[in-house]
């Protein structure tokens, strides 16, 4: 996870402020982190901080007119919080993309 964290920093410093396709992305994959390491130990401070991550990407994405983006930001934060067992939190996010 590392050496993914050291690309995604190096991609948000590297964009202007506001929102973007590209922050969006990054986001969405920030909050698929833990779905996406099983094996590493989260707080809950650290999931909820990755699945506002990823509903603030699918505001963003919503705001520059990127649906398939937002459903995708929507999946990583359902995804993640499905992986912790927190199925009502993530049945709520995925009524989202309905």
């Amino acid at each position: 996870m590392e050496e993914v964290t050291r690309y995604i920093e190096i991609g948000m410093a590297d964009l202007p402020p506001g929102d973007s396709r590209a922050r969006v992305q990054l986001q969405s994959i920030q909050a698929s982190w833990p779905f996406a390491f099983p094996t590493l130990a989260f707080t809950e401070q650290e999931l909820d901080g990755v699945v506002r991550l990823g509903l603030e990407a699918a505001d963003m994405a919503l705001r520059l007119d990127l649906p398939d983006l937002a459903s995708g930001a929507l999946d990583a934060a359902a995804g993640t919080l499905t992986a912790e067992a927190r199925y009502a939190e993530a049945t709520e996010i995925q009524a989202r993309r309905l």
